[in-house]
């Protein structure tokens, strides 16, 4: 039996008074996600532990089934989907390209979103300039790059997504073996980039830590599984989790993303032998950071139609038993452009088990459910077990 796993990244979101107190998701116009929602569970999940806090990798291994009880380190999972195995006292840091006012104030969180051969000349630049002993730059995709030293991975840092408006001294890192070499790059970066290209003058390193341990989920369940995200991040997730990447030319982790291509491999991973398919697609959260409601319900319009509506075509035409789950990872709300720890709706549709389900798919029709799933893990259970 095929499954898809469909997680649209930060397509939660609040109600919203222009809206006539509805959501992007509940306003968009998606008849895939409502077909399926009429025989589906349908209910509220939470991807978020309550002692954690709310990002992508907490709610992306959670989803996949790993029981997280604090945070994970961001920068040694994404490392890990880049190829690079961190010895014993490496740690490793995401590190944004970012951009300040003159006034050092974060003003954008990603540095304009370079493309990536404009980003490889710039970490080309810094490796070769920054003169700090024993620090490696590896670059990621746009924005993103990883930052590899050694250190024990404590330092406490900010988000800088969480952050705009702020001014750099309030939010510096601090504590850590490495905190004074986290500093000395963020300053030193300033020195080279601040008039290299508009959009980017600094690095901004956060989220770092050792390489976690995760649960072999392919091996629990006995499943052949892949994961499809243009996000090294999710990337690391699947890999330590047992999953196959799939790269998918055109996936850029941003709202220009070709979802034509992200269906059409989806569909050839079934072809070729998957049993399940975790497609993860990043085009909400980044409208949501941007604060740009139309390109979200863009967004959402456009999973539904050339993503999720094509993989429905190909699973009714094999004439076989299927099943869907549909999830954001977690909440972005549009107003606070910032992830919450707030629960997400979930859709899980069996081909041969019909369910009483709801008419429209969204964060609000799936409250009144009433059904509720506290541990987030729970449902890759429910899903496989």
């Amino acid at each position: 039996m095929k499954t898809l796993l469909l997680v649209p990244d930060g397509m939660a979101d609040y109600k919203i008074e222009d809206l006539n107190n509805q959501t992007p998701l509940a306003v968009s116009r998606t008849e895939n996600f409502n077909k399926l929602a009429k025989n589906s569970e349908v209910g509220l999940v939470r991807t978020i532990p309550l002692n954690c806090k709310p990002g992508s990798e907490i709610a992306n291994a959670t989803i996949i089934g790993q029981k997280i009880k604090k945070g994970l380190p961001r920068g040694s999972l994404e490392c890990i989907s880049l190829g690079y195995n961190l010895k014993n006292k490496e740690v490793a840091y995401r590190v944004n390209f970012i951009n300040v006012d003159k006034d050092l104030r974060l003003i954008d969180y990603s540095g304009g979103h370079p493309c990536d051969k404009t980003a490889n000349i710039l970490i080309d630049k810094l490796n070769k300039n920054l003169g700090i002993k024993g620090v490696k730059l590896l670059h990621s995709k746009s924005y993103r790059n990883i930052l590899i030293l050694q250190g024990d991975g404590k330092s406490i840092t900010y988000p800088p997504h969480d952050n705009v408006g702020r001014y750099i001294k309030d939010i510096l890192p601090r504590g850590g073996k490495e905190n004074n070499i986290l500093l000395k790059l963020i300053f030193k970066s300033y020195e080279i980039l601040g008039n290299e290209v508009s959009g980017i003058n600094m690095l901004w390193p956060w989220g770092g830590g050792k390489k976690p341990r995760f649960v072999n989920q392919a091996k629990r369940f006995k499943i052949k599984g892949a994961i499809i995200s243009a996000v090294d991040l999710l990337k690391g997730i699947g890999i330590l989790s047992g999953f196959d990447v799939i790269n998918v030319p055109g996936a850029t982790g941003f709202i220009d993303t070709d979802y034509d291509a992200k269906a059409l491999y989806t569909i050839d991973a079934f072809k070729s032998g998957y049993d399940l398919v975790y497609l993860h697609i990043e085009a909400p959260d980044e409208a949501s950071h941007m604060g740009n409601l139309q390109e979200k319900i863009r967004a959402i319009e456009t999973i539904d139609k050339k993503v999720l509506g094509k993989i429905l075509e190909f699973f009714e035409n094999q004439d076989k038993k299927y099943q869907v789950l549909i999830l954001p990872d977690h909440c972005t709300p549009i107003r606070l452009r910032v992830h919450t720890k707030a629960m997400v709706p979930y859709l899980l549709y069996r081909s041969y088990k019909k369910s009483k389900g709801v008419d429209n798919f969204n964060e609000i029709s799936a409250e009144r459910t009433k059904n509720i799933i506290n541990n987030g893990w729970e449902l890759i259970e429910k899903l496989l077990g």
